[in-house]
Parts: C-alpha cells; sequence; structure tokens
C-alpha cells in the first residue's frame, strides 16, 4: 500500500527523541502514523521489538488493531500468525525477526521485565504518569542497524492523544525543559534550543488524506462533511478539544472569545 506523510505526521517520521507528545483534535490522522511508522521500522530494523498499548487490551484490540491488520498490514500479511481475531492475539511477529508486543496499561506491571526499542501509547490522555513512566524505563532493548544503512534504531516512547483538561500531566510534561545531568554532558548532545522533556507534536485536520487532497489542495467531500457538520456540531470544552485541538479545562469553563495573544499581557501567568 501507498503512504504519504503530511504535516504532523511528516515530523513524527522524522523524529528520534525519547519521549514524544502527538496531540490534535479528533480525526487528523495520529493513529495511522503510528501504525505506519511502527510497520517501517519492523520491516526496516530485523529484530527490532515495538510495542502498542491502551488503557486495556480489549480497546486496544477493538480499535487499533483492525486499522492495524486490515489497512496497513493487509490480508495474509505473515506478521499476522494463527486463526486469532485481534482479542485473543499478544503480539506480531514478522519474518525477520521483528516482533510487536500488545497489551493494556491496565496489566503495565506484568511487563516490567520487557525490553523494546519503540512504544506506541494510544489514547494517551487515559494514560497515568506513574505507567508512562515505568514504561520509559523498559525503553532498553539493545540497539539493531537498519538494513543497507546501518543506522542504529534509538529508543522511543510515543503518546497520541487528543487535547484534555489543561492540567493534565502530558500537557504539562510537553511544556517542561529538557535536562542532561552535568555528570553527563560530555557524553550526550547538546539540548536543542526550547527542546522539552516530551516533545509536542502537532497534527490538523489537513495532515489526514482522507479529509483532504494534498494534490488538489482541498478538503474532499469527506473531510468537508467531517469537518463542517460533524466537528462544528460540538460544544463547549469538547468543541474546542477535538475541532480547535486546544487543551481547555471542563465544561463550564471555557471562554471560546478568549485569545492568549489578544487578552494575556506580556509578564502575565496564564493559569
Amino acid at each position: 500500500h501507498r503512504y504519504v506523510a503530511h504535516g504532523g505526521a511528516a515530523e513524527y517520521f522524522e523524529c528520534n527523541d525519547v519521549e514524544v507528545l502527538s496531540e490534535s483534535g479528533a480525526g487528523t490522522g495520529k493513529t495511522r502514523c503510528y501504525l505506519e511508522r511502527a510497520l517501517e521500522i519492523a520491516e526496516n530494523y530485523p529484530g527490532s521489538r515495538q510495542f502498542f498499548a491502551r488503557k486495556t487490551h480489549k480497546d486496544l484490540a477493538d480499535t487499533v488493531l483492525p486499522e492495524w491488520e486490515a489497512e496497513v498490514l493487509g490480508p495474509g500479511h505473515p506478521a499476522i500468525h494463527g486463526d486469532a481475531k485481534p482479542r485473543g492475539r499478544r503480539d506480531y511477529r514478522f519474518p525477520n525477526g521483528s516482533v510487536v508486543d500488545l497489551f493494556g496499561l491496565a496489566n503495565v506491571d506484568s511487563r516490567m521485565s520487557g525490553q523494546w526499542h519503540r512504544g506506541y501509547v494510544f489514547e494517551g490522555h487515559e494514560c497515568e504518569r506513574e505507567d508512562w513512566e515505568k514504561l520509559l524505563t523498559r525503553m532498553r532493548s539493545r540497539p539493531v542497524p537498519r538494513v543497507r544503512t546501518g543506522e542504529l534504531l534509538t529508543p522511543q516512547l510515543s503518546m497520541d492523544t487528543n487535547p484534555a483538561r489543561k492540567s493534565h500531566w502530558a500537557n504539562k510534561r510537553a511544556d517542561e525543559p529538557y535536562v542532561i545531568p552535568d555528570a553527563l554532558k560530555d557524553l550526550l548532545p547538546a539540548p536543542r534550543r526550547g527542546q522539552t522533556r516530551m516533545t509536542r507534536i502537532c497534527f490538523r485536520h489537513e495532515d489526514n488524506p482522507r479529509w483532504y487532497d494534498y494534490d488538489l489542495r482541498r478538503w474532499t467531500p469527506e473531510g468537508a462533511h467531517y469537518i463542517g457538520i460533524i466537528l462544528n456540531a460540538l460544544t463547549g470544552a469538547r468543541r474546542e478539544r477535538l475541532l480547535h485541538h486546544r487543551w481547555v479545562s471542563e465544561e463550564g469553563l471555557v471562554w471560546p472569545e478568549y485569545s492568549r495573544s489578544i487578552h494575556l499581557q506580556k509578564g502575565e501567568l496564564e493559569v
């Protein structure tokens, strides 16, 4: 199949930072981007170890795996072994030795003996900080080289999510500065200017080829209907999060007319 990454998806494919927060409203193609990246890594880094996770394994099997099997791997792919339906699967094993493990965050403690190169947490607003940090310690598989180039696969833990409340730990973590301990500064690359602990990558509806035709530079009929009719009908915090990609407080605490650039004076702290 053919997949072309645009916008936030293209930025994600080029990112090798250790922690990544992929954020946006509804239907911007974040999940598809993660699945395509996982396939690209599995095929080009023999012996790589990756995982997919959601709050529960059932949630993962009902939402992510059908798209993974039908649209990314495709029917008959050798990684789809056995006759089990998605709910019965625990992993995908590729002929070159690469593995994609599957589990729910509710059972993350049972995975603390695992080691991976890349991990993808879907619907990250459901993920607790404790679970994230536990998984982060497991991103320590021995490096494997890319076929032909020999480039080594570096560890990365990624989360895709719709914006939630502004105080959500992931939103705050993506604003915290990235700091290297003094004792290791001679051994590690210096942080980029403005680099944060968790790299924030913003997706937009135009990044989803189902909604936007990049060749014609216009919305598709499906995209116009979904954004102009479906998402445009939302109200309050839900509208701000899913249509306008904003981290905002709960219902009743949203001021649609508020603009950070207009209403926040220089030197004031936004709360």
